[in-house]
């Protein structure tokens, strides 16, 4: 497209794809929703999951979500974090909710994590959870016996595709423990809670998840230089 203006031919410079953006290069490759859909699913985990957090796609915001709940089921809470591509911790945040269900309770952290991110201006996102059956539903597109938690995942889905762009990945707990501490700061009463880069407690939690770099700086920097 950038060549055919460059000689002066009269055609539409937006993207004929996402009808967003000029048609360039960069965009196509990066910014365009559809070159987005093809980064979210190279970054959708394999059976050999790996051993600590990765990052999203640049361009991308990732939330690892997770609840807790007490062995007397007196206590339950959900939390998220939400990181850029660079591993940066935009936000922490949790929230004490009623439920039972270990699965309603990841269900209603999922939501309650692309909620705030949408907020914050964030959205485009990779949502890792856990609980490999919520993500399953979620891909499947909401197919689950229990009424409840199945009115609450199409009703998530039905807010992703009016709302944003997500992607939803697996996430075995070795490589979720940051939103797990964070959701069990969420005591009864707390109500919702929010940290961010100044809380050292959670700061040193990440600190492990920035493994990935010593792995990944190539990847990253030709990413970066695109």
């Amino acid at each position: 497209m950038e060549a055919l203006l460059r000689k002066h031919v009269v055609v539409d410079p937006v993207c004929h794809r996402c009808g967003k953006e000029t048609e360039s290069i960069e965009h196509l490759l990066l910014y365009c929703l559809f070159a987005r859909a093809v980064w979210f699913e190279i970054q959708q985990p394999t059976l050999s999951s790996p051993e600590t957090w990765q990052p999203p796609p640049i361009v991308i915001f990732k939330l690892n979500t997770d609840a807790a709940l007490s062995t007397d089921g007196s206590n339950s809470a959900i939390g998220m974090i939400c990181r850029d591509a660079m591993g940066q911790v935009q936000f922490m945040a949790a929230m004490d909710i009623h439920f039972s269900s270990p699965t309603i309770g990841e269900a209603l952290a999922i939501r309650f994590a692309i909620r705030l991110a949408m907020q914050h201006g964030y959205n485009s996102l990779l949502v890792e959870s856990d609980n490999l059956g919520v993500i399953q539903a979620l891909k499947d597109g909401g197919c689950l016996q229990d009424v409840w938690l199945h009115d609450l995942v199409r009703d998530l889905l039905r807010e992703v595709d009016v709302m944003c762009t997500a992607s939803f990945c697996y996430s075995p707990r070795t490589t979720n423990l940051v939103a797990h501490h964070v959701a069990k700061q969420a005591s009864r009463g707390s109500g919702l809670m929010f940290w961010d880069q100044s809380s050292s407690w959670l700061m040193n939690l990440c600190k492990n998840d920035m493994m990935f770099f010593s792995a990944n700086d190539q990847w990253m920097g030709i990413l970066s230089n695109k």
